[in-house]
C-alpha cells in the first residue's frame, strides 16, 4: 500500500471516529488536487479543533489558503458550533503567519523546538481564533 493510501485510510478512519474532518483542495480550472486541509484533534464536547494544511508549492502565495479559510471558518463556527480553532506553524513560516493574522487569529505563544523536519528542530507558533472574535 502506498504512503498516500495509508494516510487517506487513516484520515477517513479518524473522520468516522469524529476526530477529524479532511478535505482535498482542488484547483478550480483543472480540477487537479493541489493540497489537503483538515480539522484534527476535533473535540465536539470541548468545541475545539486544530487546523492542518498542505498545499503544493506551485500554489503558494496565490490566495488559495485565503479562499480555503473564507470557506472553512464559517463552517467551523456556524455549522459545527466550535468555539476555538487553533493553527500551529513553524516560526519562520511568514506566509502562514500573515494568513492567520489576516483572519484575526491571536498568537497564544511560541513552543520551543517542538517540531523536527528530519534535519533540524523548529519553534512552533500557536495561534487561535475564538468564535466571538470571528468576523464574517
Amino acid at each position: 500500500m502506498s504512503e498516500m493510501e495509508e494516510k487517506t485510510k487513516s484520515h477517513l478512519a479518524n473522520f468516522q471516529k469524529e476526530k477529524e474532518i479532511p478535505w482535498v483542495i482542488i484547483e478550480k480550472n483543472s480540477c487537479e488536487v493541489i493540497g489537503m486541509f483538515r480539522l484534527h484533534k476535533l473535540h465536539m464536547w470541548y468545541k475545539k479543533a486544530e487546523m492542518g494544511a498542505y498545499l503544493h508549492p506551485n500554489y503558494h502565495k496565490k490566495g488559495v489558503m485565503t479562499e480555503v479559510l473564507k470557506t472553512i471558518l464559517p463552517f467551523v463556527f456556524n455549522e459545527l458550533g466550535l468555539n476555538r480553532i487553533v493553527g500551529d506553524l513553524f516560526a519562520e513560516n511568514q506566509g502562514s503567519k500573515k494568513l492567520l493574522e489576516k483572519f484575526g487569529f491571536h498568537q497564544d505563544g511560541i513552543l520551543r523546538q517542538t517540531d523536527f523536519d528530519g534535519s533540524k528542530f523548529h519553534n512552533t507558533i500557536v495561534c487561535s481564533l475564538l468564535k466571538k472574535e470571528f468576523n464574517q
